[in-house]
């Protein structure tokens, strides 16, 4: 709900939750907020169109970050394979410094890896 007010304006806000979340039709909805039923359509339409912009954009962000920590991990993975400390350390300085918090978890003999990223997505690799 925060979220929605605050991409949208409160009327559009309210547009679209009383028609696509609570089903009203935009005639009950421009009685209701003392409108134009054509005034109500419009608000939705640019409400929607504001919202799949929004949707758009967060899906390209998110498959780049998703990309950019895919290979970050990767490097990770090749530094631990060369047991070469020093590219260790330097891998794992990168992953932190773009905001994914890794974890050692060591069971007996096996070691795992934990790879958590800024918007909660966790990988565990095992080893």
């Amino acid at each position: 709900m925060e979220t929605l007010v605050s991409i949208l304006p409160p009327q559009q806000a309210s547009i679209y939750l009383l028609i696509d979340v609570f089903s009203f039709n935009p005639k009950k909805v421009s009685i209701l907020l003392e409108n134009t039923e054509g005034g109500v359509k419009a608000a939705l339409f640019r409400a929607r169109s504001k919202l799949n912009h929004v949707i758009e954009k967060y899906k390209r962000k998110n498959k780049l970050i998703t990309e950019n920590n895919s290979m970050l991990i990767n490097k990770f993975l090749k530094a631990f394979k060369t047991d070469n400390p020093l590219l260790i350390r330097d891998a794992y300085v990168t992953l932190t410094l773009n905001y994914i918090k890794t974890e050692k978890i060591v069971l007996g003999r096996q070691i795992s890896f934990e790879f958590n990223d800024i918007e909660g997505n966790i990988l565990v690799i095992s080893v």
